[in-house]
């Protein structure tokens, strides 16, 4: 309600004033204008509180990726991102590689400012098990604050999986001045575990969950975009830290 409310008040901002996936963990609903192409370059620390974890996707340590999205249409983008980890019981290898094609379905309007955006991908996990993704992405602006909100649905094919594996992403940041923003970002990962008995044996009953405060750098104009957050990682009962930077450019 209070984006009903404040919405007289929006002011839409550019993709160059807002930077290229302004936030590190969450998409926005807004799509990247046609024919624009960013690239995003990062690297980060995963805590391991659950050393027993039977899942590789759980087990990094130190990550770094790649990603690169290209608007085919203003309502339309695909994305592509490759990242290399590695973790305590295997050596640097294959993190992720995910494709996603992504289609604005709502706003942003002026009096209305919210954005929608869904989307259907292919995802490859370190042990080369492949699934089918599906993504829902909601971001707002409201004066100097931007919020942002995912929902993100995995099924992998490989045998003993879980049939979705669903994560949960939250962020919003204020416009200190032009070209630094401050916020908090929010990671839910492997909800379903919630009610799994067999990931509470693991140590992972609940899930997995970050939050963090986030800083953002916005330079030339805000095509290049340099994001950093840390913060605690709780899994089960056990608490160790997380840690993410990354810069990307709008071209």
């Amino acid at each position: 309600m209070a984006l009903l409310v404040l919405g007289g008040a929006a002011r839409a901002q550019s993709d160059d004033e807002r930077g290229w996936r302004p936030f590190l963990f969450t998409q926005e609903g807004r799509t990247v204008a046609a024919k624009r192409v960013g690239l995003e370059a990062g690297a980060g620390y995963n805590g391991l509180p659950a050393l027993r974890s039977g899942l590789p996707a759980n087990q990094r340590r130190v990550e770094s990726w790649v990603a690169g999205g290209v608007g085919l249409h203003d309502r339309v983008e695909l994305l592509g991102t490759v990242a290399v980890a590695d973790g305590p019981e295997r050596p640097l290898g294959l993190g992720d590689l995910r494709l996603d094609l992504r289609v604005r379905v709502l706003g942003p309007f002026a009096k209305f400012p919210v954005a929608i955006a869904v989307g259907v991908g292919y995802q490859l996990d370190p042990v080369l098990a492949s699934a089918i993704t599906g993504t829902v992405a909601l971001s707002s602006e409201v004066g100097r604050f931007q919020l942002a909100a995912n929902v993100r649905l995995a099924h992998y094919f490989a045998p003993g999986r879980d049939a979705v594996d669903i994560t949960v992403t939250a962020a919003a940041t204020v416009r200190v001045v032009r070209w630094l923003r401050l916020g908090v970002e929010y990671v839910g990962d492997e909800l379903e575990a919630a009610a799994d008995e067999e990931e509470a044996d693991l140590g992972e009953a609940g899930g997995r969950h970050y939050v963090g405060p986030s800083a953002t750098l916005l330079l030339q104009g805000g095509r290049m975009r340099i994001g950093v957050t840390a913060g605690p990682l709780i899994v089960g009962e056990a608490v160790s830290a997380l840690g993410r930077a990354s810069i990307s450019y709008l071209f």
